[in-house]
C-alpha cells in the first residue's frame, strides 16, 4: 500500500510538471526570416464564466501581416487543465507563454482560409464542450486559440496564439465579495478668473460622446463612488451661465444628469489637484500653501452639498511620505492609493501614520486597477474589452474561491481607473456591466464596505518616480500666485468673489491636469500673470531725481498715481543709503481713489549737510513690492544755521556802529563849545539777513519729475 501511494504521488507530480512546464518551441508562434507572418486576437469568449453543460465559444480575427500569402490557415484550441495558483498570474496569460501554456488540440479545428493574402483578415470561431476541457476543481484556467498556416514554400507555421483566462465555476460560490468602484471626474483646468474659458478641454468632455459624458451615462444608477475635482463642477456651472448656445445647453444638461446620478454623494478631491510632487521639488513652502488652499477651496465649493465628503486626496502611486505629510497638514483625512504603494494589509480600509497625524487609507486592488488600465490603454478595442471582462471575472472569482477554500470571510475589494483617463462610453459601460453582473460580486460604495474590527496600520511603500510638471510650470504657477497676492492686497475694497476667482486660478496653474500637456498649463499661467502685471503697473509712484531740504528738517512730496478703476491702498518704503546722516519718517498707508493721483509728503531730518541717496519703493499694505525701486538724491544744505550766523554778524556790526557814533559825539562836545544841538546823521543800516524756509514749509524739487 505505501508503495502504491508513492507511485500515485509520483505520477501526479509528473503530470503536473508536464502541464505546467514550458511548451516546446514548435508549440509557439514561429519566427521566420521570410515574409510570412500573422497576427490574431480574441474578441469573443462565451460564456465568460464556464459551468458544466456549457459550450465554450472562442472567436476572433486572424490577419496576414506579412508580405506573402498564407495557405490553409487554421484555428485550433489551446488550453491548460491546471488552474492558476495566484491572482498574480492572471494578467500574464495574454502575453507570457511561460505561464500555463498548456497544449494545442486538433479537435475542434476550423479552416479559416485556404489562402489569405497580405493585409487580408478572416474571422474564426471554435465551439468546445465544457466536458472536453476536463477542468477539475473550481478555479481560473488559461484557454486560447493557435493560428496555423503554410508559407509559400510549404512550411507549416504557428502564426500566432491568443490566450485569455476563464473562470470554471461548477457550483455557485457560497460566498460573495464586496467590490467598490471609484469613478473619477477630472479634467485639465480651463476656467479663467473672469468666468471665461481658456481652452475647450472640458467643453469637449461633457459634450455627447465626451469622456465625462460617457462616465455619467456609463455609471447609470450603479453604486459607483464618485471621486470629483470640484474645479470641474465650477467650470461647468460657469459654462452654463457665461457660454452661448450649444455650449451652455451641454453644460446645463451634463450638470443635471450628474446631480441625478450622484445624489450629492461625492468624495471631493483638493481643488484642481495641485501637483505636489513637482511643487515640493521646486518650492516646498509653495507646495504646503497651495495644498492647504486647495483643500479649503474644495470645502467651500461643495459647502451646500450635504452628501459631499471633503478632505480626500488621491496622491501619486509613488506614495512619497513627504507628500502624505503635506496633505495631512493641509487638512486631508482620507487617502485613496493603490495597495502596491503601501505595506501589505488584509483589508482595503487601513490607516497610515504621518508626522502630521494619522490618515484613513482606502487601498485599491492592483489586479482590478490593472484590468481597467490595460483595457483603457489597449489599441484594439474589441480585444481590450474582452480582456476586461475575463480578467475582472477571474480576479473576483479567485478572491471568492480562495476564501471558500480557507474557510474565512471574503476580503472586500476596491477598484479605481487610472488618473486623468478619458474613456469612451463603450469602456465605461463594459466596466459597470461586468462589475454588476457577476453573481459572486456585491457592488457597493466605499462607505458601504464592511469595515474591519480594527484598521491595520500600513506604511508608505514608495515606487518609481512619476512624471510630474516641469520646473518652468511650477515657476510660472508661483509667479501667478505672487501676482494674485499682491493685487488682492493692493485693492482698497477687494471683491471677495474676484479674490477667490484669482486664488483658484493660481491653484489651476499648478494642477496635475497639465501633466499631459505642460505647454498648455504654462500658457494658462502666463496669460493670467501678464494681465495682473499690467494691472499692477497701473499703480506707480513718481520720484524726482533729486530734492533739496532748506533746513535741518524738511518735507518733500512724492506722487502716487492709480490708473485702475478701483481704489487702492499703498505705502512708501523709503530707505536712506546712510541712515545716520538722513532719517526719514515712516509713511502711513495711503488711500488712492480710482483714476486719481495722491501727493504724499515725506518728512526727513538731516544730521549734516551734503548729498544722501535714497531708495523709494511703492509697496502694498503688507509690504509686497509694486514695480521696481527708484533712486533719488536728497540735498541737505542746512540754510537755517547760516541764517542765524548772518543775523548775529549783522547785530554785531550794528552795535559797533552805534558805539562809534556815541564816541564821536562825546569827543565833539569836549573839543567845541556848546553852540546848540545839531542833527546827527543816522548810521547806515546793514544788509537784511538772507531769507530761509521754516521747517514746516515744503521745498519742492527743482528738477523735472521722472516717472518710475
Amino acid at each position: 500500500m505505501p508503495g502504491r501511494t508513492v507511485l500515485t504521488l509520483a505520477a501526479v507530480a509528473a503530470v503536473t510538471v508536464i502541464f505546467t512546464a514550458t511548451a516546446p518551441a514548435a508549440d509557439r508562434p514561429d519566427a521566420r526570416d521570410s515574409g510570412a507572418a500573422g497576427s490574431s486576437y480574441l474578441h469573443t469568449v462565451e460564456p465568460s464564466v464556464l459551468r458544466p453543460g456549457d459550450t465554450l465559444t472562442l472567436a476572433g480575427v486572424i490577419e496576414n501581416t506579412g508580405d506573402e500569402p498564407l495557405y490553409n490557415v487554421q484555428a485550433l484550441p489551446r488550453w491548460n487543465t491546471v488552474q492558476l495558483e495566484t491572482r498574480d498570474e492572471i494578467p500574464l496569460i495574454a502575453d507570457d507563454p511561460s505561464v500555463r501554456w498548456g497544449f494545442r488540440y486538433d479537435d475542434p479545428f476550423q479552416v479559416v482560409a485556404e489562402r489569405l493574402g497580405p493585409g487580408q483578415s478572416a474571422e474564426y470561431r471554435l465551439d468546445i464542450d465544457a466536458e472536453q476541457l476536463s477542468f477539475g476543481s473550481p478555479g481560473v484556467y488559461a484557454v486560447g486559440v493557435d493560428i496555423r498556416g503554410s508559407a509559400s514554400d510549404g512550411e507549416r507555421l504557428t502564426l500566432d496564439t491568443s490566450r485569455t483566462v476563464l473562470p470554471w465555476i461548477p457550483e455557485e460560490p457560497s460566498s460573495t465579495v464586496q467590490v467598490a468602484l471609484f469613478w473619477p471626474v477630472e479634467a485639465p483646468p480651463s476656467l479663467l478668473p473672469d468666468g471665461g474659458l481658456g481652452n475647450d478641454a472640458l467643453a469637449a468632455r461633457i459634450s455627447p460622446g465626451g469622456s465625462l459624458d460617457a462616465m455619467v451615462d456609463g455609471a447609470g444608477s450603479s453604486p459607483v463612488t464618485w471621486l470629483v475635482d470640484p474645479d470641474v463642477l465650477d467650470t461647468v456651472d460657469a459654462m452654463s451661465t457665461n457660454s452661448d448656445g450649444d455650449a451652455a445647453a451641454a453644460a446645463q444638461s451634463w450638470r443635471s444628469t450628474f446631480d441625478a446620478a450622484t445624489g450629492g454623494h461625492l468624495y471631493v478631491l483638493p481643488y484642481a489637484r495641485p501637483d505636489l510632487a513637482a511643487l515640493r521639488a521646486v518650492d516646498p513652502p509653495l507646495a504646503a500653501r497651495l495644498a492647504t488652499e486647495s483643500v479649503d477651496a474644495a470645502r467651500q465649493a461643495v459647502a451646500s452639498q450635504s452628501g459631499a465628503r471633503t478632505g480626500v486626496a488621491r496622491p501619486d502611486a509613488s506614495a512619497d511620505p513627504g507628500i502624505l505629510a503635506i496633505l495631512a497638514e493641509a487638512g486631508v483625512r482620507t487617502i485613496v492609493m493603490s495597495a502596491t504603494a503601501a505595506t501589505p494589509a488584509n483589508h482595503p480600509l487601513a490607516q497610515l501614520d504621518t508626522p502630521e497625524g494619522e490618515l484613513d487609507v482606502v487601498l485599491t486592488d492592483p489586479g482590478l486597477d490593472g484590468t481597467i488600465t490595460d483595457a483603457y490603454n489597449s489599441t484594439n478595442t474589441e480585444a481590450g474589452l474582452l480582456e476586461l471582462r475575463q480578467r475582472w471575472a477571474a480576479e473576483t472569482a479567485m478572491a471568492t474561491l480562495q476564501a471558500d477554500v480557507r474557510g474565512g470571510s471574503v476580503v472586500p475589494m476596491v477598484a479605481a481607473p487610472p488618473a486623468r483617463w478619458t474613456p469612451d462610453e463603450e469602456l465605461t459601460s463594459a466596466i459597470v456591466d461586468v462589475w454588476t453582473s457577476l453573481p459572486w460580486v456585491d457592488p457597493v460604495t466605499v462607505d458601504e464596505l464592511d469595515a474591519p474590527a480594527q484598521r491595520a496600520m500600513v506604511a508608505p511603500n514608495p515606487g518609481d518616480p512619476v512624471n510630474t510638471l516641469p520646473a518652468e510650470n511650477i515657476t510660472a504657477a508661483g509667479e501667478l500666485d505672487e501676482a494674485v497676492r499682491r493685487y488682492t492686497d493692493l485693492l482698497a475694497e477687494p471683491d471677495p468673489a474676484q479674490s477667490r476667482a484669482l486664488g483658484l486660478a493660481a491653484l489651476r496653474a499648478a494642477s496635475t491636469g497639465w501633466r499631459d500637456d505642460p505647454a498648455a498649463g504654462l500658457d494658462y499661467a502666463s496669460e493670467i500673470s501678464d494681465e495682473l502685471t499690467e494691472r499692477l503697473d497701473g499703480v506707480h509712484v513718481t520720484v524726482p531725481e533729486s530734492v533739496t531740504l532748506s533746513s535741518r528738517t524738511g518735507i518733500f512730496p512724492l506722487t502716487v498715481t492709480n490708473d485702475l478703476d478701483e481704489p487702492v491702498t499703498v505705502k512708501l518704503a523709503i530707505q536712506a543709503a546712510n541712515p545716520d546722516r538722513l532719517r526719514i519718517d515712516d509713511v502711513p498707508e495711503q488711500w488712492v481713489d480710482a483714476g486719481s493721483r495722491e501727493t504724499i509728503e515725506i518728512k526727513a531730518e538731516a544730521a549734516t549737510n551734503g548729498r544722501v541717496p535714497i531708495t523709494v519703493q511703492l509697496v502694498t499694505p503688507s509690504g509686497a513690492a509694486l514695480g521696481p525701486a527708484t533712486q533719488a538724491v536728497v540735498h541737505a544744505t542746512d540754510y537755517g544755521a547760516i541764517g542765524w550766523i548772518i543775523i548775529a554778524g549783522a547785530g554785531a556790526l550794528f552795535g559797533a556802529a552805534m558805539i562809534r557814533a556815541m564816541l564821536r559825539r562825546r569827543n565833539a562836545s569836549d573839543d567845541e563849545p556848546d553852540q546848540g544841538h545839531e542833527d546827527v546823521p543816522e548810521p547806515a543800516q546793514p544788509n537784511e539777513p538772507t531769507s530761509y524756509a521754516p521747517a514746516d514749509r515744503p521745498m519742492t524739487a527743482h528738477t523735472p519729475e521722472v516717472s518710475r
